[in-house]
């Protein structure tokens, strides 16, 4: 009786060690997913501003956390000015897995010179004047920078997305 008794709590104890293992390998597994997004994201949100916006001195990531009333994971981050000032926004993700970027408008204290007028306008689809990450990799293969002025953007865009910008 003793002997089966020993072998069940070994059985037990390895159970437990493995159930424990299994937990682990998923918390650092997710870990190490939440900081890959952290690093995507942190220069596609730089690339965004210092492409867009004419004045935006860095750009750092926050926090990584999820939206409790959506359940959607948000990122924290912070657009530093070449003025000195400071503004602290939030990006999401859509479906596909692409960040969701919150740009400036014309209105707002504590913002950059936008490159496209457009896209600081509060009208319907003013981001389509906005470049986003895939374009932003598009414009450095054929060699542009930051420097790009605002009607090349509007060029580039018009002739790239054509669709977005029929009436």
């Amino acid at each position: 009786m003793k002997k089966k008794t020993k072998i069940i709590l070994v059985c037990i104890l390895l159970g437990i060690v493995v159930i424990g293992g299994g937990v682990w390998y998923q918390v650092q597994k997710v870990a190490q997913e939440k900081q890959e997004l952290i690093q995507k994201s942190a220069k596609e949100i730089d690339e965004f501003y210092k492409w867009n916006y004419i004045g935006v001195e860095k750009t750092t990531t926050g926090k990584l956390w999820r939206n409790p009333a959506s359940g959607d994971l948000q990122l924290n981050y912070n657009v530093y000015l070449n003025s000195g000032k400071k503004q602290t926004l939030s990006a999401e993700w859509d479906s596909k897995k692409n960040i969701i970027l919150v740009p400036f408008k014309n209105g707002e204290k504590n913002k950059p010179t936008i490159k496209v007028p457009e896209s600081g306008q509060y009208i319907p689809h003013s981001s389509r004047f906005l470049l986003q990450p895939k374009d932003i990799q598009k414009l450095k293969k054929q060699g542009y920078s930051t420097n790009i002025d605002g009607k090349q953007i509007k060029l580039f865009l018009i002739k790239e997305h054509p669709q977005k910008f029929e009436h």
